[in-house]
């Protein structure tokens, strides 16, 4: 055993006593001196002869604690935590409320009495358990209370925490709370209140993460702006906190989507080693009464309505601008009971991701990269249009658009307009129900120029995939036109295990089902080339594919290929191995007599299937069956 750990058995029991009531004189020795702030040290550990305890409200500073040397030990009393000296610099030990419970949320934000006090007077009663180290640009949280707190500045502050790191040091529990997100914001103008920074979660969990309850206190009229104290018109949130009433402005896009998570929009961003667990979200569109002049008169019914979707949301990222870095997250607790239903645009992990720099939408400019890393989903998520065979139907603008922007992915919902992409060691376990449906992408799309190749590799699939349109155990669609000379798509080492399925459904609640165009895939269910160069290698299927009551295009591995305005691009299909049984009921399918790949669509007469379409290695083990005729 080493000279720290030797330490930490002799003092532990003692710290954790002394930290329970509160006082240190007396504990483990006589008293020590006192430095130039008042901390009072304390000597005496047993079996450590001569070392030194200080204490203190702050961090600890060799230079002000007289007669301090390495090996001493400091507590800081706000956030029990416990700094070890060394050569030179203290260091973090240990913290001990991490060994204590989970901290729980009461719903309240602390110390907030906007807009009374000044900036510097808010910032004044934060509380202790959120420690800022300006130099280091850093942020600590010790507590449900802290974690509160950091969501505020990030909301009613409109602080994007750029270039910080911001460290979470234990669970926190929201208790079913209503959560307003971070970085709450919509595509268009998420860029003045998007998450900027790093959030490290050291490995912790977020429990009980609640957006029904944040969608159903949405309201919409006239309403008082917490900081500038204008009256404006529009989406808001009543929020009463004790004494404190004020109205959170909800932002929208133009065609009223609102993303949400944990974190509702972020600009280049890195999230890592966090869990969330207990994620109830279900946010079915919203109609309010209100003649604002503008939006359309829905129905015939003579009045305007103020209609809102819930678009790009997940547990941790609803909608990300620029750079996104996702490591080591876990969504939902395998076998539990989490969901995310009733959104346009919908992940386990991160929604949608638009990273050109040049425009608020993310459309244009300069593209940043998108890297998502040892991955797991557990949230069963159902799209818009995916609620059994019947769904609500609003007829307002684009809302519930059959087979349109409803998309539905595991890890990622739409990643499109990046100059580079890795998802890796990913992987879906929960069922995935929506029109365009992945287990790890739920679609690919739009243009960029790449600046090498984009990867899926070494992901799995293990959940349930129920598609509308297109589905597919890795990717469900992919329609993308790349440029540069580095526009190959790879998706290596991915395999499936989930079952997927297509039925016909009614959409509108009145007996009319809705027969789409569709494609589903072991491992994609849709591929349109045009001008990029795709290589799917090293993959398997082990999951089923079913059809009914539909035209469709199935495959063990690619489900359908689309060729129209082909332009050089091919795709490549290596190693690969299907042993999933094929099936369709009522319905017709168009395959490859060896179940791999499903129908080339929109190819002209003059184009060979061999001058896009290579195939190498392939091997398949699964059966075909006509279950109408069963």
């Amino acid at each position: 055993m080493g000279k720290k750990l030797k330490r930490l058995a002799a003092f532990g029991a003692a710290a954790a006593l002394c930290l329970s009531i509160g006082m240190f004189a007396g504990c483990g020795g006589e008293k020590g001196e006192q430095g130039e702030k008042g901390e009072q040290g304390i000597q005496g550990i047993q079996g450590e002869p001569g070392t030194k305890w200080f204490t203190g409200k702050g961090l600890p500073d060799g230079q002000t604690l007289e007669g301090v040397r390495e090996g001493d030990f400091y507590i800081n009393l706000n956030t029990n935590t416990i700094y070890v000296k060394g050569a030179e610099s203290w260091s973090l030990l240990v913290n001990v409320n991490e060994s204590n419970n989970v901290s729980k949320w009461d719903g309240t934000i602390p110390g907030w009495q906007a807009p009374n006090l000044s900036e510097q007077e808010i910032i004044a009663n934060r509380p202790v358990s959120y420690v800022v180290k300006e130099d280091l640009k850093t942020v600590d949280i010790y507590n449900a209370e802290a974690f509160a707190w950091f969501a505020y500045r990030a909301v009613i502050g409109k602080t994007g925490f750029n270039g910080y790191t911001v460290n979470l040091h234990c669970d926190v529990d929201l208790d079913n709370q209503m959560w307003i997100p971070i970085g709450l914001g919509a595509r268009s103008n998420a860029v003045g209140v998007a998450f900027q920074g790093t959030f490290n979660g050291n490995g912790h969990t977020i429990y009980n993460l609640n957006g029904t309850k944040f969608w159903s206190a949405i309201e919409y009229g006239e309403f008082t702006n917490p900081v500038t104290e204008e009256t404006k018109t529009g989406l808001y949130i009543p929020y009463e906190n004790g004494i404190v009433k004020a109205d959170i402005e909800i932002f929208a896009n133009g065609d009223r989507e609102i993303p949400y998570g944990l974190f509702a929009t972020t600009k280049n961003a890195t999230i890592k080693n966090l869990n969330i667990e207990g994620i109830n979200i279900d946010m079915e569109a919203r109609r309010f009464e209100g003649d604002d002049g503008v939006i359309n008169n829905l129905d015939n019914k003579g009045y305007f309505n103020y209609s809102i979707i819930a678009d790009s949301v997940a547990a941790f990222v609803g909608f990300a601008h620029g750079d996104l870095t996702l490591q080591n997250l876990r969504a939902g607790r395998k076998g539990g009971a989490d969901f995310i239903k009733n959104c346009q645009a919908a992940a386990g992990i991160a929604a949608r991701i638009y990273s050109g720099k040049g425009d608020a939408d993310g459309k244009t400019g300069e593209y940043g990269k998108l890297i998502v890393e040892n991955c797991e989903n557990n949230v069963a998520i159902t799209g818009i249009a995916g609620n059994g065979d019947t769904i609500a139907y609003v007829n307002s603008v684009n809302a519930y658009n059959p087979g349109g922007n409803d998309k539905t992915g595991g890890i990622i919902c739409d990643a499109r307009y990046y100059s580079e992409m890795l998802i890796e060691k990913c992987v879906n376990n929960a069922k995935l129900t929506g029109h365009n449906v992945g287990g790890i992408v739920g679609a690919r799309q739009g243009t960029g120029s790449m600046v090498s190749p984009s990867r899926i590799t070494e992901c799995a699939n293990y959940g349930e995939i129920a598609a509308r349109s297109y589905g597919g155990g890795i990717i469900g669609f992919r329609n993308v036109e790349q440029n540069g000379s580095n526009a190959v798509y790879v998706i290596s080492d991915c395999t499936n295990y989930g079952k997927l399925t297509y039925r016909s459904y009614d959409y509108k609640g009145t007996g009319e089902l809705l027969k789409t165009v569709s494609g589903l895939g072991g491992i994609v269910g849709y591929f349109n080339l045009k001008s990029a160069n795709a290589l799917i290698v090293n993959c398997a299927n082990y999951g089923d594919i079913e059809i009914s009551n539909v035209s469709n295009s199935i495959g063990g591995i690619v489900g359908a290929i689309d060729v129209n305005n082909l332009n050089n691009g091919k795709l490549t299909l290596s190693n690969c191995f299907n042993a999933g049984t094929l099936s369709c009921e009522n319905g017709n399918i168009n395959i490859s007599k060896d179940l791999i790949y499903g129908q080339v669509i929109n190819k002209a007469s003059m184009v060979e299937i061999d001058s896009f379409l290579y195939l190498y290695g392939l091997v398949n083990a699964g059966s075909f069956k006509n279950l109408s005729q069963a």
